[in-house]
């Protein structure tokens, strides 16, 4: 279990513990609600050990009725993993067929940069599967982590040329963007469906490569994709950074990027909205 205000990793047991029980239901009881969020980019996710499917079904149900959930997030650290992502697959089948009210959302890296805008080649080859599964995900949640050489200086642009790419210079596929990658998966989708079966998440203040996502930023990418583009979510990482200034080049109080977050109006676009801090 990763605490992500400490920065701090844990031994637990999902499908039994009550770790920060109190904490979820605080913020069950004032409207919210949380995702269990699976995986991330320096774990492996229990398809990866565990070979028998039924067993990993049966995690993720004690799991999902443990904490009373109904929406689990998967992030895509084990994109390479191919016998990983077949078992999950079929896992995640069974678990829908199980809980079909359940939503799942998956968490994938993402870029900006000239040479790839949107999903990398293991995302859409991940994503095409779980189409050929007959799975829709509620939710593919763009990562915006670094962006690569010659990528805009501006992180607001960085962030949305991941999406939407830069069709007008697309000489070689290589800049469709995130958005233009699911409508060539999911055909049945209208643009508004993707719009909003898509979403974004930044890095908060300065990146490893120098490069630093603004509060100002972070507002700009409310004010883009709300409203008629109707963006399913938004959301940041990580906390440590939000409540840690230091930690993100500083040029902020603690909790602006949080604020900023929240401020993406779920009212505007519908209750499948989400605004999250990982």
């Amino acid at each position: 279990m990763y605490d992500g205000i400490d920065s701090q990793e844990y031994d637990g047991d999902v499908t039994i513990s009550n770790y920060y029980k109190t904490y979820i239901n605080n913020i069950r009881k004032n409207g919210g609600d949380v995702i269990l969020s699976f995986g991330g980019a320096s774990n492996e996710p229990i398809e990866a050990p565990i070979s028998d499917v039924k067993k990993i079904v049966d995690i993720y149900l004690k799991a999902i009725a443990n904490y009373g959930l109904t929406l689990i997030d998967f992030e895509g650290g084990f994109l390479g993993h191919i016998d990983a992502l077949d078992r999950h697959i079929a896992a995640i089948t069974e678990v829908i067929k199980a809980k079909p009210d359940i939503k799942i959302s998956y968490t994938l890296p993402v870029d900006g940069a000239p040479g790839l805008m949107g999903f990398n080649g293991n995302g859409t080859t991940f994503l095409k599967k779980l189409h050929d599964a007959g799975i829709t995900p509620s939710l593919v949640n763009g990562m915006s982590m670094e962006f690569g050489q010659g990528s805009n200086a501006n992180l607001f642009e960085c962030a949305r040329l991941s999406l939407e790419g830069d069709a007008a210079n697309d000489t070689d596929g290589s800049k469709k963007g995130a958005i233009k990658q699911l409508s060539e998966i999911w055909t049945n989708l209208t643009p508004k469906e993707l719009y909003a079966m898509t979403g974004l998440c930044t890095m908060f203040g300065k990146h490893l490569n120098g490069k630093v996502n603004t509060v100002a930023d972070q507002r700009e990418i409310n004010k883009y994709f709300v409203g008629d583009k109707g963006l399913g979510n938004v959301s940041g990482w990580d906390a440590s950074i939000d409540s840690d200034p230091a930690k993100g080049g500083g040029g902020y109080n603690v909790g602006d990027y949080s604020k900023a977050v929240a401020d993406y109006n779920p009212e505007l676009l519908g209750s499948h909205v989400v605004a999250d801090v990982h």
